[in-house]
């Protein structure tokens, strides 16, 4: 069973073997060595397009080349650069207890403005008023820290419920 040849293979062949001539040339030399009939046009647009793939071939090898040559760079720096250190973390302060909701929240630490990280009911002791527990971390000095409130006092997402009327 014979192999299917394309064109660009036909017209890569003949600029092999005949070097750099017109395109009528190539043409001929096709159609004389292969019987196969082609517009110099179209022997010229195939030219083109094992040019270009030419071009992509080389452009991808550089590219290779340069990754390569970049992510040795880096692992060569990365190797050599001393490691950060992690910021120490403050001791934790100990359990507030909220005067009021309405006031302010800030880093009893620094006074720096602080990050939700999470709430839950708390119970101090069995049989003693329910709690919301919520904690805290400074953005600034990363300290943490924790607020009870009793729980009547809030609503489902912490809120201060709005007095009754």
């Amino acid at each position: 069973m014979a192999e299917s040849v394309g064109l660009k293979d036909l017209v890569r062949a003949a600029k092999e073997r005949l070097g750099e001539v017109p395109a009528a040339d190539l043409a001929a030399h096709i159609a004389e060595e292969f019987n196969i009939q082609l517009k110099p046009a179209i022997v010229l647009a195939l030219l083109g397009s094992l040019q270009e793939q030419a071009a992509l071939d080389r452009n991808r090898a550089r590219a290779k080349e340069e990754g390569e040559r970049l992510a040795a760079e880096q692992a060569l720096a990365a190797k050599d650069a001393p490691r950060e250190k992690r910021k120490a973390r403050t001791a934790p302060t100990p359990t507030q207890t909220a005067g009021s909701l309405r006031e302010p929240k800030t880093c009893p630490a620094c006074g720096g403005d602080y990050s939700f990280r999470g709430r839950k009911l708390v119970c101090e002791e069995a049989g003693g008023p329910e709690l919301v527990e919520t904690k805290y971390r400074c953005r600034a000095c990363e300290n943490e820290w924790r607020v009870r409130v009793p729980a009547e006092s809030v609503g489902p997402l912490g809120t201060p419920k709005a007095p009754p009327a």
